[in-house]
């Protein structure tokens, strides 16, 4: 429940938007407090017990797939059972990446909106019996993975340090206490990928360097893909990110002339209008795949793509997980630390979006 939620999707004012944050952070402080009823357990079965927190969207995980192999390589699973965190969005396409031993799903929405369900996922996070939890948001919400680290009852809780971001300033003085230790972080405006290397470099990992993540595709490449191809996404999660979907249609025209190749729009099921418009604005021949693939399936289809063209979105860090060429259209706030890329080191014959 952040302030951008609220404003776009409610219409609320400022003011209206502070009591309703003031008021569920509250109730949420008290009401995960009931589980200090139920005693912490511990599980000895020779590894040490590790939660990792990603509660974030789509783009936002695959960017992170680097930082989260050079966490596999510093806790090893020799000696750590490594459990993942999720959005519900992802994590059945998390289930193809070699890096943790488990992956528990969270649906966000109910996890705000239903206090049962709530209790019953802190609940069985609290019987796990994790020794060290990591949480590597640099901006956090109050509601989400502090609250896990609060109720985790393990011994060692890590995080960056952080900025206020998308949590009031007596928010992140309040959760910053349920921490056992909070790393260095460089101050002002730092690439999400790089700042996920100083924290990785910063719990122990020294030699660790960003790259651009890099995802292989489960599924094989789709039937008609005999035939060059390329992929558009017109959508975005904010409006203000979008560009008009008449220019998408222009650019589909030009390539159509340019080259005779076909495109696949993609995208999710509440972007099937999108799709519509742009195939009523343009004689170039466009299937439309939007909301019929999963994730894996989405990754295989961009896989076998000339190049991809969209907003800011996670299909273009899918393409540059695949090394498939990427134009993004990019505007509309956060400019610089999602994108445009700036590894640490370079990845030979795979291109930056």
């Amino acid at each position: 429940m952040n302030l951008k939620d609220l404003q776009y999707r409610y219409g609320l004012n400022k003011t209206m938007i502070n009591i309703i944050v003031l008021i569920h952070s509250v109730f949420v402080y008290l009401f995960d407090a009931l589980l200090y009823l139920f005693p912490k357990k511990s599980k000895k079965d020779g590894r040490r017990r590790l939660l990792v927190i990603k509660l974030d969207a789509i783009g936002d995980f695959i960017l992170w797939l680097d930082f989260a192999k050079g966490l596999r390589e510093f806790y090893p699973s020799a000696t750590h059972d490594l459990v993942l965190l999720g959005n519900e969005a992802w994590t059945e396409f998390a289930t193809g990446i070699p890096f943790f031993d488990r992956i528990l799903p969270v649906d966000r929405m109910r996890f705000i909106l239903n206090p049962f369900y709530r209790f019953q996922t802190l609940l069985n996070i609290r019987q796990q019996g994790f020794t060290i939890v990591i949480d590597p948001a640099f901006s956090r919400e109050f509601q989400y993975s502090p609250a896990v680290v609060r109720m985790s009852g393990a011994r060692e809780c890590f995080a960056p340090l952080g900025d206020e971001g998308i949590q009031r300033h007596w928010q992140k003085k309040i959760s910053d206490a349920w921490y056992t230790e909070l790393l260095p972080s460089s101050p002002g405006f730092l690439m999400e990928m790089r700042r996920n290397a100083e924290f990785l470099r910063a719990l122990g990992h020294k030699q660790f360097k960003a790259r651009i993540p890099l995802y292989h595709p489960q599924y094989a490449a789709p039937q008609d893909s005999a035939k060059p191809y390329y992929v558009l996404f017109p959508g975005a999660g904010w409006v203000n990110r979008q560009w008009p979907i008449e220019n998408f249609a222009a650019l589909a025209t030009l390539i159509y002339k340019a080259t005779g190749w076909p495109g696949i729009i993609c995208g999710g099921p509440s972007e099937e209008l999108l799709a519509r418009q742009l195939q009523e604005r343009t004689d170039a021949h466009l299937d439309s795949r939007i909301g019929q693939t999963t994730l894996d399936a989405l990754a295989a289809i961009i896989a076998s793509a000339q190049f991809l063209v969209g907003n800011e979105t996670s299909a273009v860090h899918l393409a540059a997980a695949v090394s498939t060429p990427a134009v993004c259209i990019l505007g509309g706030g956060h400019f610089g630390r999602f994108l445009p890329y700036n590894p640490e080191v370079e990845s030979p014959g795979r291109p930056l979006p």
